[in-house]
């Protein structure tokens, strides 16, 4: 890491320490900063929809054995076991898979107790969380249909990394390894204090990690493994499908926006409007329901917060550029913000009644031009 000093127009290095000489203990200061500010970790290492529900976690009863974090991610609903080391621990990966193993007994009223009791909130009745879950766009039904395991240290074994890799290639097993290192600002002196800087950074997944050993590039995975139940294919397969008519049917009317955007089996269908970071989109909301909405989701929460706000000083003037009520969602627990409308919506009926399918799409394609001439004018 460089510390630029702009005024002299040069670089200087920062010194990389251990975890051990910056005091920095694994179950302790590591754990404890990650449980006081998991948003800006969490998104650090680009998963900004993980939501914390235990940690020191028992997965099972019949083991003694305890998860340093376990989450629950927001937008697939599967389980995910963090793992942290302080320097490298070869049997890392195999703890963290023995845990998500456990952890796949969970029911989903067992994830939603934990996540209870990490807010503080009633274990017996568990409505309160559950409706806080469902406010961030948790699907209930998807909860625990699988888990997978992220690795945080400050180094791993070779053997670690190329094993986490041949899992997600050949048994769709998802594990992430993060590689934390401590930095310290030797040029502040005593000025430093506690000030210690967390450098992240994903080294698997990664395309070039045989090459990074000296091996040639394999061929991606032949077996599916456990990594997509056939329930959640199945509704990925539904998901493209609809968005595939969407796009046809946006093209057909002389969108030509939507010429470049491939369809995928995710529940939303974002579309650019001219500036980085702010898309119109398409997408299944909770409750039954389907959303057109401008999101801003920029790499910078601050300025997505002040996008927001400034657009929402026009409320009733764009209100009146667009058919039905709209939703203002500042969205204070994470990093994007939004303005959205909403239908029912039977996904049922929507994969088999025709009719009632292009009414969804008609209604979308209406509410999504409007919301992109509103983007236009007032975000780009």
């Amino acid at each position: 890491m460089l510390r630029c000093e702009l005024g002299q127009l040069r670089m200087k290095r920062l010194d990389k320490v251990s975890f051990a000489d910056a005091k920095i203990q694994e179950r302790y200061d590591f754990q404890k900063l990650i449980l006081q500010s998991p948003n800006a970790f969490f998104e650090e290492i680009g998963e900004p929809n993980l939501l914390v529900i235990g940690s020191e976690v028992r997965p099972n009863d019949v083991v003694a054995d305890r998860a340093d974090i376990v989450a629950l991610d927001a937008e697939d609903g599967s389980l995910v076991v963090v793992e942290l080391k302080r320097g490298r621990d070869k049997y890392q990966l195999l703890q963290a898979l023995h845990y998500a193993a456990m952890l796949a007994e969970w029911s989903p009223e067992d994830v939603i107790r934990h996540y209870a009791k990490c807010k503080d909130m009633d274990q017996e009745n568990l409505e309160e969380a559950s409706e806080d879950l469902r406010e961030q766009e948790v699907e209930l039904d998807d909860i625990n249909r699988s888990q997978r395991c992220i690795l945080v240290a400050e180094d791993y074994e070779p053997d670690v990394l190329i094993t986490a890799n041949w899992l997600a290639e050949e048994f769709s097993v998802r594990v992430t390894c993060v590689r934390a290192r401590a930095v310290r600002d030797q040029h502040l002196g005593e000025k430093q204090g506690d000030i210690v800087y967390l450098e992240l950074q994903r080294i698997v997944p990664a395309p070039a990690i045989h090459e990074f050993f000296g091996g040639r590039a394999r061929k991606p995975g032949r077996r599916s493994g456990g990594g997509v139940s056939a329930a959640e294919q199945k509704r990925k397969d539904a998901n493209r499908r609809f968005w595939t008519e969407l796009r046809e049917a946006l093209l057909r009317a002389g969108h030509s926006w939507a010429e470049n955007r491939t369809p995928s089996g995710d529940h939303w269908f974002p579309f650019s409007v001219g500036r980085g970071g702010i898309h119109v989109t398409a997408s299944f909301a909770q409750g039954g329901r389907l959303r057109a909405e401008v999101i801003m989701e920029t790499g910078d929460r601050e300025t997505n917060k002040q996008m927001f706000d400034d657009l929402q000083t026009k409320s009733d003037r764009i209100q009146s550029l667009v058919t039905g009520d709209l939703s203002w969602e500042r969205l204070d627990e994470r990093k994007s913000s939004r303005v959205a409308v909403y239908r029912e919506c039977d996904r049922d009926r929507l994969e088999l009644d025709a009719e009632y399918r292009q009414e969804a799409i008609d209604w979308l394609i209406k509410r999504m031009c409007e919301l992109r001439e509103v983007a236009q004018k007032h975000l780009v």
